[in-house]
């Protein structure tokens, strides 16, 4: 398993993408066209974190990830202080729209520092 990150809708062929994935002996250009299709519904630029599992010969399964709540909270933000109605968008956006994943937002929000006002 290989792990990295990459913006979404905006990967390219190149470093550091193109050596990580020679590595394992995967196409640039099969990676991102994969990667173009699992991110299509991300906010273009947002960085992904993306698993790669080997399976064969020029073979892959691709897991990406939703951005990490610190990229969230800190696009959200003005300064370090995030508006309820954030973190309302946030909880549907990472479908968290539960009360205790409303509650594990709030918890994870005060711990990185931020503000919610």
């Amino acid at each position: 398993m290989t792990r990295l990150t990459a913006p979404a809708g905006e990967a390219r062929p190149g470093a550091p993408l193109t050596p990580i994935l020679g590595q394992q002996q995967i196409k640039p250009a099969d990676f991102i066209a994969e990667f173009h299709r699992l991110s299509v519904g991300y906010t273009p630029g947002v960085p992904l974190g993306c698993r790669i599992y080997k399976t064969g010969a020029n073979k892959f399964t691709l897991r990406v990830a939703p951005p990490t709540w610190t990229t969230l909270f800190t696009s959200a933000a003005t300064g370090r202080v995030v508006t309820r109605e954030d973190v309302y968008h946030l909880a549907h956006y990472r479908a968290m729209a539960t009360p205790t994943g409303v509650a594990t937002l709030l918890g994870t929000l005060k711990s990185l520092g931020f503000r919610l006002n």
